[in-house]
This record gives structure tokens, C-alpha cells and sequence, in this order.
């Protein structure tokens, strides 16, 4: 089975999704929550280099230091990365 279609190319979503494929035959449910995992990995990697581009830090509405959003959309999505293996 093809990975989905919205995958990066030669992406680490892309890549868990092949070498997870080479392991086990999974089922629909299975391969659902497959799909979901690594569409997040390459969410979260996007978000890591959105990070990188700019810095931990930026400007708040109000001209003050505060953390980059994009490190508390990481975190989320490695919660729920994570939360995929729990089922």
C-alpha cells in the first residue's frame, strides 16, 4: 500500500510510514491511525523548522519577548504523536 498522498516526499512521516509497512500488515483502523502519526511527524517538522527560521522568542501584541507559538503547537503534536500508540 502507497503511503497518502498528502505525505512530504522523502519526508520522516513518509519514511515511518514505509518502515512501518515492511513490519506489519496492519488493518483499516490500524492504518488510519498509521496515516495520522506521520502526517504529525511532518507537522512537527515543519513547526521545527518554522522555529529554526525565525527563534525560540518573538514579539507579543504588545511589543514584549514571549516564546514562539509554533513551540507549543510542537509540543501538542508530540503529545499527540504519542498519544497514537496508546490505543
Amino acid at each position: 500500500m502507497k503511503p497518502p498522498s498528502d505525505l512530504v516526499p522523502r519526508s520522516r512521516g513518509r519514511r515511518f510510514w514505509i518502515a512501518t509497512m515492511k513490519l506489519f500488515d496492519l488493518t483499516g483502523p490500524e492504518l488510519e491511525i498509521l496515516a495520522e502519526a506521520a502526517r504529525t511527524l511532518d507537522e512537527l517538522d515543519a513547526l521545527r523548522d518554522s522555529v529554526t527560521a525565525t527563534s525560540i522568542t518573538t514579539e507579543g501584541s504588545r511589543g514584549q519577548i514571549v516564546v514562539n507559538p509554533a513551540l507549543s503547537e510542537m509540543r501538542q503534536a508530540r503529545a499527540d504523536f504519542a498519544d497514537f500508540w496508546r490505543c
